[in-house]
């Protein structure tokens, strides 16, 4: 099976950029797990932020893209109507494929249930640090800059 990926990010006024014949890990690596960390998607050197993306778009498809192009072009030869401009071969062969996205893509709620549950995870260990801290001031009446350095050696993260 084949996977191909159309990200169309609001600032593009054209069609987006598209990746094709994709494996699955390579399409859910590159592209699904960004998406739903809220992290930058790269694709042919662009870097497309989370708060830019207008719409993904995942297909598949039992042969390559290359494979499907013949195909259209023929029936655009056989065709009455002459179109001048438009999306390439490859993207209306993207177009035919399967459409696969909501099988992938569980939509912002998803992204939403992450992000908060690691502010909540991070403000917890903010609120436990300072508990020991305090904790660690009146047990072993230490002063104030011995405790931060014992306690940033252990919570780097918050030095």
């Amino acid at each position: 099976m084949f996977y191909h990926v159309i990200i169309k990010p609001k600032s593009d006024k054209y069609y987006g950029e598209y990746k094709t014949d994709l494996t699955k890990e390579q399409l859910i690596s590159r592209f699904v797990e960004p998406y739903e960390q809220g992290m930058p998607i790269v694709i042919n050197g662009k870097t497309v932020q989370p708060d830019d993306l207008e719409r993904i778009k995942i297909s598949k498809s039992e042969k390559t893209i290359e494979s499907l192009i013949p195909q259209i072009k023929a029936e655009d030869r056989a065709s009455s109507v002459a179109f001048i401009g438009g999306p390439s071969y490859t993207h209306q062969a993207i177009g035919r494929a399967t459409d696969v996205t909501d099988d992938f893509i569980e939509g912002l709620e998803e992204q939403i249930k992450n992000l908060k549950d690691r502010v909540k995870k991070t403000k917890q260990r903010k609120v436990d640090l300072l508990k020991e801290k305090e904790d660690l001031l009146v047990e072993f009446n230490v002063d104030h800059k011995n405790i931060e350095k014992r306690l940033s050696q252990s919570y780097p993260e918050f030095t």
